[in-house]
Order: C-alpha cells, then structure tokens, then sequence
C-alpha cells in the first residue's frame, strides 16, 4: 500500500532566502518521511508588474532545474525581485509547499561605517556597533546581509549583528564578509587600550556610589601586589 505525500516544506539549501545575480542554490523538499514517493517538481513563478497576477518568471531574472530544484539568478541584474520558489509532489496528491526567494544585484563593495577612529576604552566603552552595507557598482546600497569575525577572539568578540565587545587591551580586526558569493568583504581595525586606575575609580564613584569605589580601589592594590609577588 502507498502512502501519498501529505505536507511539503520547501527552504534553500543555504538557508539564506536571498541569492545574488549569477549565483546559484540548491532548493530543499522536505515531506512526510512515510511518503512512497517524495519526488517533487520544481517551478518558480512571480507577481506581474501590477502585483495582480502570478506570473512565469522569465530567464532574464532567474531560472530552475524543475528535477533537482537547482535555482540560478541570472547575471547582469540592476533591480529585486522576488519569486515564489514551488515544489508539487509527483505522487499524484496534488499537495505543494512554496517559499520566496530575493534575487538582488550582486555586491561590488562591502563597506563598514560607525568604525572607531580612536582608541576604545576597554574598561567602561567596552562595545563597539558596527554596521556594514553591500553596494552595487554604481554605489548603491544592497543589503546588509554579511557575516562577521574577529581575528582575536581572546582580545574582542563580535556577534552575527555587528556587536564588538571589547574582552582586554590590544589591536584586533573585525572582518564583514557579503553573504551573497561576491566574495567581497571589509575590515575595521579597534586599537582598545586599559583605563588609568583613578579614572576607573572616579567612575565607579559616579556610577555606584563612594563605597563600591573604594572597594575597587583595594582590590585593584591587592591584585597588583599578587601579580608582584
């Protein structure tokens, strides 16, 4: 006896729903894992330019392999699209599972802006906010779908938004590479330097109060003294 497909989860491969001019990805289907028959077939298909009806998609923006789910942007694009990526399973059930897919001009640059042009505190500005942006050729923004890394997670530390914190002294390069295949990426350089001891103390003061600096103040004279011996 068959068992028919019941449901259809469709996703790219990359798990990143937008994709580059000339760059490819591979289109996943997951069903019911007792289906007989998983094989599906693959179609792609777009709002007309008055977003009333579903149209093909033409092979000037992008194209796909209707068996293996292979999605490609075409090269050479100046503008967004979006396309409704589909997969109808081949079992006769009639069932379908869709996800949307951005094709976007591919990255000429990636810039980063807010970099620090000095020195950072490490002791009390200990983050640094970074945002990067893809541009086209002609200058134009993109996206700011990049991924980043530190060279020195023992000296900074960044996350997948931009955020820098800063963990000791030291020189340390933050790096926002594109995500779209360009390949294209920039750095930032964040030179963090330590905090005198009395500026520390005065504000510790500030912020919690005389008491909490004065016992920063003799753990900061204990510790030194430990260090010495």
């Amino acid at each position: 006896v068959s068992t028919l497909v019941d449901w259809i989860n469709v996703y790219p491969k990359s798990f990143n729903w937008s994709l580059a001019s000339g760059k490819t990805v591979n289109m996943i289907a997951d069903t019911n894992t007792d289906a007989t028959n998983k094989k599906v077939t693959w179609s792609i298909k777009m709002w007309d330019e008055n977003y009333e009806n579903m149209i093909d998609v033409p092979a000037s923006i992008a194209t796909i392999n209707a068996k293996s789910g292979k999605l490609t942007a075409a090269k050479g694009l100046t503008e967004y699209y979006d396309i409704q990526v589909t997969a109808t399973a081949q079992d006769g059930s009639n069932v379908a599972g869709d996800t949307w897919i951005t094709v976007m001009p591919i990255a000429s640059k990636v810039v980063i802006e807010d970099a620090p042009t000095e020195a950072v505190d490490v002791a009390w500005n200990s983050y640094v906010y970074l945002n990067a942006s893809l541009l086209d050729q002609e200058g134009n923004y993109i996206s700011s779908d990049v991924t980043w890394k530190s060279s020195s997670t023992k000296i900074a530390v960044v996350n997948e938004w931009g955020e820098v914190e800063c963990l000791k002294p030291g020189t340390v390069t933050i790096t926002a590479t594109a995500t779209d295949g360009s390949g294209k990426k920039a750095t930032a350089k964040i030179k963090i330097v330590p905090v005198p001891q009395n500026v520390q103390i005065s504000m510790i003061a500030a912020e919690y109060g005389p008491n909490s600096a004065r016992w920063w103040a003799e753990f900061v004279k204990d510790y030194e003294a430990v260090i010495e011996c």
